[in-house]
């Protein structure tokens, strides 16, 4: 996450100086995101092990900011700062894809009842969640907020 920020504030600090003539000439950097999914032995087990999670990190990148923007700004960041750890950044694509989701308030340990929520919904629907990997928008910091008041958007794939 020490270097998520710097490449995120990076990019929109590029494009916001390449934009003067878009549609758009600036942006919110976009809340942290963790797309979370289990081991193969968490996968086989009946309740949730959390030492078997395992997880990407993340900071979306809007759709408008142009691709050969994104390599310059990463390295004039590296330039900036000592953040080893930039090299390992990996640019990915996530395609759109049907979902559930639920903004779900309170402690990381009680969202299991909130994914309750959603499941009922789903197969009240008459759809079926597709695998174990979930997504979490951290839309509070948690850092500054009580643990009770914490707001995270939980989503998952859907058929």
């Amino acid at each position: 996450m020490q270097v998520l920020y710097p490449a995120a504030y990076g990019i929109k600090n590029a494009y916001k100086q390449f934009a003067t003539t878009q549609a758009f000439t600036d942006y919110v950097v976009f809340p942290l995101e963790g797309v979370w999914s289990l081991t193969a032995k968490g996968q086989q087990l009946a309740y949730l092990d959390k030492n078997e999670s395992s997880y990407d990190i993340m900071i979306r990148i809007p759709d408008f900011v142009p691709d050969d923007l994104i390599r310059p700004a990463l390295q004039a960041v590296k330039a900036k700062k000592s953040l080893p750890a930039i090299d390992q950044l990996e640019i990915k694509r996530i395609p759109a894809m049907d979902c559930a989701q639920i903004l779900h308030v309170g402690r990381y340990d009680d969202e299991p009842a909130s994914f309750d929520k959603i499941d009922a919904l789903v197969a009240s629907a008459g759809r079926k969640r597709l695998s174990k990997v979930h997504r979490e928008i951290y839309l509070s910091d948690a850092r500054r907020v009580a643990p009770d008041n914490l707001k995270t958007i939980l989503r998952y794939q859907i058929d």
